[in-house]
């Protein structure tokens, strides 16, 4: 069984600002790919009842995937009124919760959302729509081109809106923590290859004299070269000679690091089968691939 690498999906973001800094090594690694969706009132309204049950649970999945950057979480400025003066004191009361507790939750969880300030209320109760208080989702869908709206509303198709259900968020959530192990050990795999031998012997030196110490994360720099070791045998002796006793030790983790990337692949597998999950037309990923000398087609 591959031994398992824990970095968290918030990292993700991390990432991509990383990339978005560096468009040389972005043309070969790529970027995460991002969603956007609208989150509408009971939705919302659901993830504060979530947080109130859980109070283990630091953050929902939702918050997660905005977190990770994996959702683009937009709304209308009416979801913050429907919340405020309605979802909220309703819920309170049938749930016999309280409401100022739930007001205060609603403060903190809404900064995950990039707000429409032109949809501050939807059409008037005599209009034709089922239920015109979605309406205000379902136009900010179609002006920002988002993949759906975060409902449990049946009226949202009605509308001609496309419901999107925990599912999406699920797997939403499984694309990110994915990505992000994988996209880590890409990146370190692009930077190793790049940099000059006696940069690397410092890298590396630096990690043997707390190899031991330092969190599974940490240890990305030292997982990729020697996974090139692993997969570039006739050039193993070469580089251990080299690197002299850092190149013993690097040699000591083989059968390690042979596992890690065992993970690397797995995650990067895991990641295309969330993202088909999320959208069956989207584009395969490429491969993971740790040398830097191909050009992604």
């Amino acid at each position: 069984m591959s031994k398992e690498i824990f970095i968290p999906s918030n990292v993700l973001s991390l990432l991509r600002e990383f990339l978005e800094a560096a468009p040389e090594l972005q043309k070969i690694v790529g970027l995460p790919t991002s969603f956007k969706v609208v989150l509408d009132a009971n939705m919302a309204a659901a993830d504060l009842l979530h947080k109130i049950k859980r109070p283990d649970v630091s953050e929902t999945s939702i918050e997660e995937c905005a977190i990770a950057g994996v959702l683009e979480v937009h709304a209308p400025r009416w979801l913050d009124h429907e919340m405020t003066n309605s979802t909220i004191p309703q819920l309170a009361k049938k749930k016999k919760m309280d409401e100022v507790e739930l007001q205060a939750m609603w403060v903190n969880y809404k900064q995950i959302v990039q707000w429409d300030e032109s949809l501050l209320e939807p059409p008037s109760e005599e209009s034709s729509h089922s239920d015109h208080k979605d309406v205000p989702y379902v136009e900010l869908q179609e002006k920002i081109d988002a993949i759906g709206i975060l409902s449990r509303d049946k009226h949202i198709g009605e509308l001609g809106g496309r419901k999107l259900k925990l599912e999406f968020v699920m797997s939403a959530r499984r694309y990110a923590r994915a990505e992000t192990v994988q996209m880590s050990l890409h990146i370190g795999g692009v930077i190793i290859g790049t940099i000059s031998l006696e940069a690397l012997k410092a890298i590396i030196g630096g990690i043997k004299n707390i190899y031991d110490a330092i969190p599974p994360a940490l240890k990305v720099i030292a997982f990729v070269f020697v996974a090139y070791m692993i997969i570039n045998p006739e050039a193993r002796a070469s580089i251990v000679k080299k690197l002299g006793p850092i190149g013993d030790f690097l040699s000591e983790l083989i059968p390690e690091i042979g596992s890690m990337m065992a993970v690397a692949i797995q995650k990067k597998a895991e990641a295309h089968t969330a993202l088909s999950e999320i959208d069956p037309e989207l584009s395969p990923i490429l491969p993971l691939r740790l040398d830097s000398n191909q050009d992604h087609k």
